[in-house]
């Protein structure tokens, strides 16, 4: 029996947490308003330590350091200020007067110390000195006097770094040993009473948790902090905080019987499958849902132990959820018992430790696809190896690197038997492993060659230019893969995670400049492509030290800069590659690249050529995102375009390779948001049928706490875990007929030319919007690079240009060709008006340009056997579809089912895509939208049959499609 307290049931529980979070994110402003005492807002004074109103100013020069530096022309910016740049310096200078009181206790003869954030990263100067700095609670900590003397002046510089994106001193707080303990106290009981304040009750529960806010603030002895009696006053927060416990120890009350339920559903269902199984039927499904349910019992119970009110209503949510999936699981074994239709239908094939095959873009093992699901990357994937198949998983990634491997004078071996256990284990359990091995650096070769050092973070924290790095790293290989070269368990190898790279130091300064000379030839043809009057090539400046970023595009020596660092950074990934090749020369290996192709101008400046990576080998790896959105209230349900225009590109430029996205994110990190079952199942469906052939997701990790990145993932989401394990079994059930989807032929391309992105970032966006306004019109996608239309694009019907100004002469060239042999060219706005460096091409010679600038948009003309289309630039994404609806029709690209609403109209927002396979139609089809829509398949021909092989119903042309509900049809032909 329930008591009073109310909660809110499923879905609106799980709102609960975001509405906690954000009280939360609005900060200790709102625990006061919450309890009307002002008491709280003096609290939130005390600990307020912000160090504001900073002296800033961008570039890498020397000088701020130095106490006498004048910096009065620069600008004052707070903490909340963000500058660009990426691969860049900025300097930060402050004098800061030491107060009488921090935290309200004198400070005189104490240690006094500024705690920062920085993004990236920072150098701090203390009047002039360089100091060292200590991570303190996710932060850094420097020093500014070991005894303060309140009045005293005291000069902080800080040079920020940033490697991608923006950069910015986040947070700056000025701290002293003698107050901390009144800070650390104070924010802990902030942190409660706001929590308690958050937490849903009605009737009289309500007044007990309000009870327990007034009295918990009338505790507090405010007289002893200001007689500076700090240890009274921090027993009286001691106190307060264990007053607020009132009413979490209510919901863990209430929320052991659903525990218990749980429990006895569980014991149920696990006589249900003893019975199937005694039958020999397939049991894999439920199974799925039990072994769930049994791991989550615990963690529910340990969230309802805890001490913070978020973990203890995550507990509450799991409770609830449990109760559904044990129920559901029931029923779907009783009609496994009852329907050898529906039996049968489910059989899975399992994936067995063994090789896999790569053929035609997917994973065999004899003649049946696999598809490798499952999680990463720390020390409980490693635990959970042995129950990962009952899960319905099948695989993980690892991780090693060469810190703990390579010694000055020696290897050690330890971190290398740990994970030959690893894989023994996984390929007893018939675990496929990918393994990262290089996410660190030993720290000696810098105390060697202080040269090999570079100022940014990640896989890639050393010069990669230098001797020794490469000596170092050719050591751990030649250490690491022999002993695991022919493991049975290990599938591939994760070369770097997440890489980016770029260095502006003396070695990357004279190898740009050669680079320069041996692509140019010399300097007259350096200046005519720059438009410049340089005497040499080192006079070309390091576009991260230059005010690059001052004035309008073109910028040519950005450009070339971008493409030496992709070239440098590529050349030591396939050199890696090469020497694991010579001990392991059967081996995949892959880079974990992010999927940031299309997120803007300052991604292509970190190293990372994503058509080179994509095909470094027969695996095309990455680490891609697309987040459950039904909770916002948006268009779609889900952030899709990502994850399928970066696979669409990956696909295009590799076709032969599967994808292995092996740090797959569903969840989006530490944000306490409701996420469907339904997401977790369209986010990995939409994968697959995009190219996905292998997924490890971020994140298999537990703690008891909220912390970080760590925080909400999916190991605090039953019915998400539920999902993906079911999904799993699907992709292996249905493997064949992906495989057939996946091949579809695409008729129509998006051209993608990186020469527009570092001098025409609207590009970009135009790409984007093409990319959607085509995804709904049921045809393939693909994308055509530079390196693609020069050799053959003659199987596309339709190439989009949307608005790809900079253009090497090449390139157009081969569209040229294309046009001219009967290929139509979309044309929008300024596309290919310019080459690469920026220089105006002639419209005379160029026939498929509009002949002059004051040509009208919209008009079309013909070029040998094809045509131009030309239309404005910055169309909206349904715009591109009412323009390529009527274009592809009119070439004869081949959509042999559409869908249509009950007007006959074109649908918005359902994705399908099609083959023909033996007198019936395979379709995969699922709705994007935020709401349900009824939608009618429609072909040439008479349609019979329809069946969804997911759930095995039969259905008519006529459909109800729910958002985020993936079906695999079998439509039979008349």
């Amino acid at each position: 029996m329930m008591s009073k307290c109310i909660f809110p049931h499923k879905s609106y529980l799980v709102l609960l947490l975001v509405v906690v979070g954000m009280l939360i994110s609005v900060g200790t402003t709102y625990a006061g308003q919450a309890t009307g005492d002002a008491t709280t807002e003096r609290l939130e004074r005390v600990v307020d330590l912000d160090v504001d109103e900073w002296s800033f100013k961008w570039g890498d020069f020397d000088g701020p350091v130095h106490p006498s530096y004048d910096d009065s022309d620069w600008e004052t910016v707070g903490t909340d200020h963000r500058w660009l740049p990426p691969n860049s310096k900025a300097w930060y200078r402050k004098w800061i007067t030491i107060p009488e009181k921090i935290a309200g206790v004198d400070v005189r003869g104490s240690k006094v110390w500024l705690w920062m954030q920085f993004d990236d990263d920072g150098i701090v100067f203390v009047n002039g000195e360089l100091v060292e700095t200590s991570n303190q609670a996710e932060g850094r900590v420097a020093v500014l006097t070991e005894s303060a003397e309140p009045g005293a002046r005291i000069l902080v510089t800080i040079q920020n770094i940033n490697n991608a994106v923006s950069g910015s001193l986040e947070s700056a707080e000025l701290h002293s040993d003698r107050g901390e303990p009144v800070v650390l106290g104070i924010r802990r009981y902030l942190s409660a009473l706001r929590q308690t304040s958050g937490l849903g009750f009605a009737g009289d529960n309500r007044l007990i948790r309000d009870r327990a806010l007034t009295e918990s603030v009338a505790m507090l002895d405010m007289a002893a902090l200001d007689r500076g009696e700090t240890d009274a006053f921090i027993a009286s927060l001691d106190h307060a905080v264990e007053r607020l416990a009132g009413p979490l120890d209510l919901i863990r009350s209430s929320t052991e019987p659903q525990l218990d339920e749980a429990a006895r559903l569980l014991g149920e269902l696990d006589e249900l499958l003893a019975t199937a199984r005694e039958r020999g039927i397939d049991i894999s499904y439920p199974l799925v849902s039990r072994t769930v349910v049994n791991n989550f019992l615990t963690f529910a119970r340990d969230d309802l132990g805890a001490d913070e009110s978020l973990t203890v209503l995550r507990g509450v949510a799991v409770a609830d959820q449990l109760i559904a999936i044990c129920r559901r699981a029931s029923a779907e074994t009783h009609r496994l018992l009852s329907d050898e239709r529906f039996a049968a239908n489910h059989r899975t094939p399992r994936y067995r430790t063994g090789t896999l095959e790569i053929r035609d873009g997917a994973l065999y093992q004899g003649d049946r696809p696999v598809f490798l699901s499952g999680f990463g990357h720390f020390d409980q994937v490693r635990d959970d190896t042995p129950i990962f198949n009952d899960y319905g998983f099948n695989a993980i990634q690892i991780v090693i690197g060469p810190g703990g491997v390579v010694k000055r004078d020696s290897i050690d071996t330890t971190g290398i038997d740990n994970l030959v256990n690893d894989l023994d284990r996984a390929a007893e359990h018939n675990v496929a492993v990918d393994l990262l091995i290089l996410d660190s650096f030993p720290g000696w070769p810098y105390d060697d060659e202080p040269g090999l050092r570079v100022e940014q973070t990640g896989s890639l924290c050393f010069n990669i230019e230098h001797p020794l790095a490469r000596k170092v790293l050719r050591r751990y290989l030649e250490a690491l893969i022999p002993p695991i070269a022919v493991h049975p368990a290990l599938f591939s190898i994760c070369l770097t995670n997440e890489p980016s790279y770029t260095d502006d130091g003396s070695i990357s300064e004279r190898e740009f400049h050669r680079w320069l000379m041996e692509k140019h030839g010399s300097i007259g043809a350096l200046n005519t492509r720059y438009r410049t009057s340089y005497t040499g090539f080192d006079e070309a400046p390091l576009p991260t030290r230059a005010g690059i970023f001052d004035g309008d595009p073109p910028r040519p020596v950005w450009y070339d800069w971008c493409i030496y660092n992709q070239n440098r950074t590529y050349e030591h990934h396939r050199w890696l590659r090469d020497v694991i090749a010579t001990m392991a020369p059967n081996l995949p290996v892959h880079v974990k690249i992010q999927g940031r192709v299309f997120d803007g101008e300052y991604p292509y400046s970190w190293g990372i050529n994503p058509e080179d990576f994509t095909r470094l080998s027969t695996i095309s790896g990455g680490d891609n995102h697309s987040y459950d959105q039904t909770a916002l209230h948006r268009e779609y349900a889900q952030g899709w375009r990502r994850q399928a225009m970066f696979y669409d590109f990956q696909r295009s430029v590799a076709p032969a390779n599967p994808i292995f996205n092996s740090e797959n994110h569903p969840i989006e990190d530490a944000v306490p948001i409701w996420v469907g079952s339904d997401h977790m199942r369209t986010m990995l469906w939409q994968g697959a049928i995009h190219g996905q052939g292998a997924s490890t997701t971020w994140v298999w990790q537990r703690y008891l706490s909220q912390r970080g990145s760590f925080a909400s993932n999916i190991l605090t989401r039953p019915k998400c875990v539920d999902a993906s394990g079911r999904t799993a079994l699907d992709l292996m059930r249905l493997g064949d007929e992906i495989v057939t989807l996946q091949q579809a032929r695409a008729e129509v391309a998006i051209l993608f030319t990186p020469a527009s992105i570092p001098q025409n970032e609207p590009y970009l966006d135009e790409s984007k919007n093409a990319y959607e306004g085509l995804y709904f019109l049921d045809t393939p996608i693909r994308f055509v690079t530079d390196r693609i239309a020069t050799r053959d694009i003659s199987g596309y019907r339709v190439l989009v240009a949307p608005g790809n100004t900079y253009v090497a002469d090449s390139t157009t060239g081969a569209i040229t060709r294309f046009v001219q042999e009967g290929g139509t060219l979309l044309l929008v706005g300024d596309a290919l008006t310019h080459d690469e460096y920026g220089r105006e091409r002639s419209r005379g010679t160029t026939p498929i340009l509009p002949q002059s600038a004051a040509q009208a948009p919209g008009t079309t003309w013909q070029v040998g056997a094809g045509r131009v289309v030309h239309v404005a630039a910055s169309m909206e994404p349904k715009q591109y579809a009412d323009k390529l609806d009527r274009l592809l029709d009119d070439v004869g690209v081949a959509r042999k089912i559409r869908v249509v609403d009950h007007h006959q109209s074109r649908v918005w927002g359902v994705r399908t895509q099609t083959v023909e396979r033996d007198g019936e139609y395979l379709i995969y089809l699922v709705n994007l939208l935020s709401r349900s829509q009824a939608v009618r398949l429609v072909a040439d021909g008479p349609l019979g049959s329809v069946t969804d092989l997911l759930t095995s119903e039969r259905s008519g042309p006529l459909l109800e499609l729910k958002p985020l509900v993936p079906m695999v049809l079998s439509v039979q032909k008349l």
